[in-house]
């Protein structure tokens, strides 16, 4: 990503993880979609606030549009 990208990326992360420290419920129910088992040790804030970043990403015309 260019630097003005990233900072976006950065800040997004940084907004969903309080959001998902201050909703942990939200951020467990979140990490309990799809097949995959998710490690009990992990932090489950910023295992949802990556998921999110990730949703992100595969979002952008960029992901899907080769030019």
């Amino acid at each position: 990503p260019a630097e003005e990208e990233l900072a976006i990326l950065l800040s997004a992360y940084e907004r969903f993880l309080g959001q998902f420290h201050d909703d942990p419920q939200a951020a467990a129910e979140l990490i309990q979609i799809g097949e995959s088992k998710t490690n009990e040790r992990q932090n489950r804030a910023e295992l949802a606030a990556c998921m999110s970043i990730g949703n992100v990403l595969l979002n952008l015309d960029e992901f899907v549009v080769v030019e």
